[in-house]
């Protein structure tokens, strides 16, 4: 297909060919990304409508948006160029399909629904909420018609699109979506990082178009100046503008202006017409239309394109009928596009003209268009804009839409424009009064956005200066974590000493809160965990889980006694005690944290199941609810654990795999590796040996050794198991002798769990260690009180003894784990007293418990405690049943839990937008499942489901 093409389509065929594929891939829901990159004038934004005219020949949506340099400090500014007119324009009935489900999220940003939350208030990174959130707008766009995105100038794009951008662009292959960006090669105002890291994503397609040949320049010279024209007339044309076709079409409209005949003895006034740079061609051309048109020119220059014909008018001092004229005028002149609201017909005209007004002149033009922009009840962040294109002035309205700016900012998670509009805010500068204020503000904001030297300096100078010791603690936390960030730990924790105790005086509740939180992060540094148990030890009995503060504290202490050694406390006590600190939910009401999880821990390690599991229930429908990805990974990832601990295996595997894609894919391990710990034993006990391998591989864990942060400690013994599972007993040893340096009881600190249960074939042969270990296991398993640690306890001993005395062990080990919540831990009791009973030449007695073994490892899910289970069995003389390879049993951990939600009435966006994952995945699943199940619909999963059949 060719199109009538430009000066800038010339020598462009393979381009558009390119453009042509994949149009048509996106229409086929195969969606990819396309960057046009080169210098300006090359004939990027050419390429860039060719795509847009060949999207609307295939009955594709549109939407369209031009940055520019106004627009970096402009949150989401591109993103809402893109989606706000759809929106808007959208009747009542398809606005309900584009903001359906995950996508409702986004309301607030594209101009309807509710507010956004506070950015103090919400979990996670707020930007990552609208990426999710906009994610799904595009996505239920795409499913209603195909749609391109097309984005001129992207390097001038502010941080959160472009961010949004590389988030859509891993998942666009499942959509019918085309993203075509343009964006300079280099320049000083050009950022190439988010561009570059789109320009290498698997999906995108790069496009470089190269300067015009002497041939295209020969024929364009002879087409604009009507006659055949010299061949060295042609070369000092490509010459001096390098082949370039924006520079070429200037260079030929001044050559026709002077009436230049292109032959031979013409070539010295080539080089003479020939610009330094595209301004001086761009502003002699300007000069010759007067002084209104170049005032309205400027106007539009500062308001930046889209700009109503009214405002343009107002700030250039012209009435409207004038200015119309003018703009008439100025597209003539192609240096305004011929479109309304007004525009420039190409990015470098914009420049150019911006470029050359007066700094003080700019500066007061810029402050104008904020106030006509606030007179029209502009979005505040619009006005901003301006407003940090101004010189200071004193102006105290200013300092208030900054600020106002900078928090909205920050609820959107574009922390950077929050520190622009701040930092120009205090050179504004405030009352004197509020200086303090805002130097604490301008801190928080520098840490979100990752300056952390400079956010502690500003939090010390902050603080310093304020008398409010509300304001004070209340941004204590983050100060202390910029120190901590920064490796100076004693500075972080005496601040928060200070501080707290200072808080105490006025309000108690606060400091406990803070208090709360503080220590909890402190107990998970071993260097801490001292000053964090003495700061616990001055509350005493007096924890009433009345208050937030004691609610934390409350669930802090009881996790350090349940792991303390030295602690007697029976496992009932303190599970009463984190029951409390939960307050029937509202520990979670701040999001999930760290007391939170301790909470959790002590719950599960008493078994007390049905609490942790509402609680932690609620937290992943939290993070369903308000699109917040981390909430969910490290909600999901402790959730398979409790769902391990119950023996259901594959629902554990299902959330842990949701967790690990999600927390891989944006390095969320990294803060929370306890939960790749728990991802790991359950697929190893899945018998997924080779994929929880390739996850530590992909996580950077594999060398990394126990250290000072206790929250690794999962991890190192996650990797002594999967080192033994595979072979490697000496590697499993180093990592598991490690671990049993620490000081803590092996039942309430997981990792401690013995060689001899957690890695058999990693065990020491020393007996009479063996024993002494055993001997200490069940007196603190005794002391702990439940039948899971008991039992677990009884089988070590049973294992270490041998003989007789040890197969009564462990016939009593399964006795008492039979009563427990643990059948996972029953069936390997079962398993190695059978084992035992058989080595003893007691085949016929064997039997039976190997045969219940094998029943309760096929329940859970264990796969390779299955197979040892039959394995025993043919050597006890039986002939065991064989694996079950259909039907129910053939599903994925995934493909099983997709296919229930599926037959609850869940829909299947409805299903991928609960699990963070595309709707193309959830189709994968569902295909794979009715295949294995032999179905052909939905309505029979059910059934399918239920029964098991093959």
């Amino acid at each position: 297909m060719h199109h009538a093409g430009t000066v800038e389509l010339l020598e462009r065929d393979r381009e558009l060919e390119q453009l042509d594929r994949l149009v048509t891939d996106a229409c086929a829901g195969r969606g990819r990304l396309v960057l046009v990159e080169g210098p300006p004038g090359i004939g990027k934004t050419s390429l860039l409508e060719a795509a847009r005219d060949r999207a609307r020949e295939r009955d594709m949506t549109v939407l369209a948006a031009r940055a520019s340099e106004l627009d970096r400090d402009f949150p989401f500014g591109v993103v809402r160029q893109l989606f706000e007119p759809l929106v808007a324009a959208a009747a009542a009935p398809r606005r309900a399909k584009l903001l359906h489900g995950a996508a409702a999220l986004a309301a607030p940003l594209l101009g309807g629904g509710a507010p956004e939350p506070a950015a103090g208030k919400a979990t996670g990174d707020p930007a990552l909420r609208l990426f999710h959130a906009l994610y799904w707008l595009t996505a239920n766009l795409a499913e209603q018609t195909p749609a391109a995105l097309a984005i001129d100038d992207a390097h001038w794009a502010d941080a959160g699109s472009l961010r949004f951008f590389q988030f859509l662009a891993a998942r666009l292959d499942e959509l019918s979506v085309l993203v075509a960006l343009t964006a300079r090669t280099a320049g000083p105002t050009v950022e190439r990082q988010p561009i570059d890291a789109l320009a290498t994503d698997p999906l995108a397609v790069v496009l470089r178009p190269a300067p015009l040949s002497h041939r295209a320049v020969a024929a364009l010279v002879a087409d604009r100046l009507r006659g055949a024209p010299d061949a060295s007339f042609c070369d000092a044309c490509r010459e001096v503008t390098g082949g370039n076709p924006f520079l070429l079409r200037e260079l030929l409209r001044e050559v026709a202006a002077d009436e230049v005949a292109p032959i031979g003895a013409h070539v010295s006034l080539v080089r003479q017409l020939a610009p330094p740079t595209v301004a001086r061609a761009v502003l002699l051309r300007l000069a010759r239309l007067g002084d209104d048109a170049a005032a309205l020119a400027g106007a539009v220059a500062v308001l930046g394109d889209g700009t109503p014909l009214r405002r343009a008018a107002a700030l250039a001092g012209l009435p409207v009928e004038r200015a119309d004229g003018f703009a008439a005028t100025l597209v003539e002149a192609d240096i305004l596009a011929a479109e309304r609201p007004l525009a420039f017909a190409h990015p470098v005209l914009r420049s150019a003209i911006y470029a050359d007004l007066d700094p003080g002149a700019r500066s007061r033009a810029h402050r104008r268009a904020a106030a006509l922009l606030a007179d029209e009840g502009a979005a505040i962040d619009a006005i901003a804009v301006h407003l940090l294109a101004t010189e200071p002035a004193g102006d105290r309205q200013v300092v208030a839409t900054l600020r106002e700016a900078a928090l909205r900012a920050l609820a959107r998670g574009a922390a950077a424009t929050a520190v622009a509009c701040l930092r120009r805010a205090l050179a504004e500068p405030p009352a004197t009064s509020e200086r303090a204020a805002f130097v604490l503000e301008l801190a928080a904001a520098e840490l979100a956005a990752g300056e952390p030297a400079a956010a502690a300096d500003h939090f010390e100078a902050g603080l310093r200066v304020t008398g409010d010791v509300r304001a004070r603690a209340g941004c204590v936390r983050k100060a202390v974590l910029a120190l901590q960030t920064l490796g100076r730990h004693d500075e972080g924790f005496a601040l928060l000493e200070r501080v707290v105790d200072e808080a105490a005086a006025v309000d108690p509740d606060l400091a406990q809160s803070i208090e709360g939180d503080l220590i909890a992060s402190a107990t998970l540094e071993r260097s801490r965990r001292a000053w964090a148990l003495d700061r616990l030890d001055r509350y005493g009995d007096q924890l009433t889980a009345a208050t937030s503060g004691s609610r934390k504290l409350l669930a802090t202490r009881a996790a350090l006694d349940a792991f303390s050694s030295e602690c007697e406390t029976p496992a009932e006590t303190l599970a009463n005690a984190a029951e409390r600190a939960l307050g029937g939910g509202r520990l979670l009401d701040d999001g999930p944290s760290t007391p939170f999880f301790f909470a959790i821990i002590v719950l599960l390690l008493a078994d007390r199941i049905e609490p942790a599991r509402r609680a932690l229930d609620r937290a992943v429908d939290d993070a369903r609810r308000h699109g917040s990805a981390p909430q969910f990974a490290f909600a999901a990832g402790w959730r398979c654990w409790l769902l391990a601990r119950e023996g259901h295996l594959a629902e554990a595997e299902a959330d842990a795999r949701s967790s690990a894609e999600l927390a891989l894919s944006q390095g969320w391990f990294v803060m929370g590796p306890v939960i790749l710990g728990y991802v790991l034993e359950v697929l190893i006990d899945r018998g997924e040996l080779e994929d929880a391998h390739r996850l530590l591989e992909r996580s950077g864990m594999v060398t990394r050794t126990a250290d000072r942060d206790a929250t690794f400690d999962d991890v190192v013994h996650a990797r002594a198991l999967l080192r033994a599972a595979r072979g490697d007993l000496d590697a499993a040893r180093e990592d598991l002798a490690r671990l049993a340096r620490r000081r803590a009881r092996w039942n309430t600190y997981p990792t401690l769990v013995p060689a001899v249960l957690a890695a058999p074939a990693a065990a020491t042969d020393d007996q009479d260690e063996g024993r002494a270990r055993a001997d200490r296991m069940l007196r603190e398993a005794q002391t702990w009180g439940t039948p899971r640690a008991i039992g677990m306890a009884l089988r070590a001993a049973g294992l270490v003894e041998g003989g007789a005395r040890g197969l009564e062990l462990l016939a009593e080990a399964a006795m008492v784990l039979e009563r427990s919540p643990a059948p996972l831990e029953h069936a390997r009791a079962l398993l190695d007293l059978g084992a035992g009973l058989r080595r003893a030449n007691r085949r016929a007695a064997a039997r039976d418990p190997l045969r219940q073994a094998l029943d309760l490892a096929d329940a859970c899910g264990a796969r390779p405690l299955a197979d040892r289970a039959r394995q025993e069995l043919r050597a006890a003389g039986a002939r065991p049943r064989r694996p079950r390879l259909g039907g129910v049993h053939a599903l994925t951990a995934s493909e099983r839990r997709i296919a229930a939600m599926a037959a609850q009435g869940c829909s299947n966006p409805e299903i991928a937008q609960a699990l963070f994952v595309t709707t193309k995945t959830v189709e994968t699943h569902l295909s794979n499942a009715y295949r294995k199940l032999a179905i052909h619909s939905r309505a029979q999963l059910g059934d399918a489901l239920n029964d098991g059949r093959p």
